[in-house]
């Protein structure tokens, strides 16, 4: 059995949230920020298992 963990990232729509206009600037599918891919990467390698696991890329 392989178990698949996601976590979420800070994406484009978390930078817009207080903006005036977020709720027509929002993307269904956004991009994650710089800051959204090296914290993700961090939390990976934190957790000492990162061999085996690949990044998934759209």
């Amino acid at each position: 059995m392989k178990l698949l963990l996601i976590r979420h990232a800070q994406s484009q729509n978390n930078l817009i949230e207080d903006r005036p206009d977020s709720a027509q600037a929002r993307q269904p599918d956004p991009p994650l920020t710089a800051h959204g891919h090296a914290s993700a990467r961090i939390d990976l390698l934190a957790d000492g298992r990162a061999g085996g696991l690949e990044w998934l890329n759209r």
